[in-house]
């Protein structure tokens, strides 16, 4: 019987001493005083720092532009981009503030851009040598033609082997050219045939049938 009793009191001290505890994250307060500090660079390169602060914060997500990956930076941290669309142009940028438990405040901050293309010297001698240069396929190569990881050297994704493509695409010559104003022009010469992916015409014209094209 005194076995017993011994052994019902140590399943109670089990008991109480697995009970979770209840955690306790005080109260939820939305950050406040939030304050976006927007620094355009005056070089025409596109190039934004945004350096948000507030208070109650944890961190801040910052999307610079619509449907992009947030830049994730703690209070008072700076946050870098690079807008490469050419032109003069108006950009809004949302900032939202996390606090804890998740509660959140947002702004949108509205920036003026003025934005220059600006090729660098040994890419723009490369593909226009000294004003144009013009370019064709070099079909018997492997590789001529891919897709790939813009942090690789190589096409990963997709590479063509040797003449692997339809012989519209072979034909065709792509002049690069510029002159001392920042103007840069590209153009396509085709011989009436222009080389198109199938996936993608399909993706714009859902109803597209190949006899309406010559598929690749």
């Amino acid at each position: 019987m005194k076995q017993f009793k011994f052994i019902l009191c140590l399943l109670a001290i089990l008991l109480v001493g697995c009970k979770d505890d209840d955690p306790e994250f005080g109260p939820l307060t939305a950050p406040t005083n939030l304050q976006v500090a927007v620094d355009v660079a005056a070089d025409n390169s596109g190039n934004v720092t945004v350096t948000p602060t507030a208070e109650d914060v944890l961190n801040f997500h910052v999307f610079f532009t619509e449907g992009s990956e947030p830049v994730v930076v703690g209070n008072g941290e700076e946050a870098s981009f690079r807008y490469t669309q050419s032109g003069q142009y108006q950009q809004v940028i949302n900032v939202i503030a996390y606090g804890r438990g998740g509660v959140s405040s947002s702004t949108a901050v509205s920036i003026d851009l003025d934005v220059t293309l600006v090729i660098d010297e040994v890419t723009l001698q490369m593909l226009a040598g000294d004003g144009s240069k013009s370019w064709i396929w070099d079909s018997n190569n492997a590789g001529h033609f891919g897709v790939g990881d813009p942090a690789e050297n190589f096409p990963n994704f997709f590479s063509a082997a040797p003449n692997q493509l339809n012989p519209c695409l072979y034909d065709d010559r792509l002049t690069f050219s510029y002159d001392g104003s920042a103007n840069y022009e590209f153009e396509l010469e085709t011989a009436g045939a222009v080389f198109i992916n199938w996936a993608e015409v399909k993706r714009f014209f859902p109803d597209a049938t190949p006899n309406q094209f010559e598929d690749e």
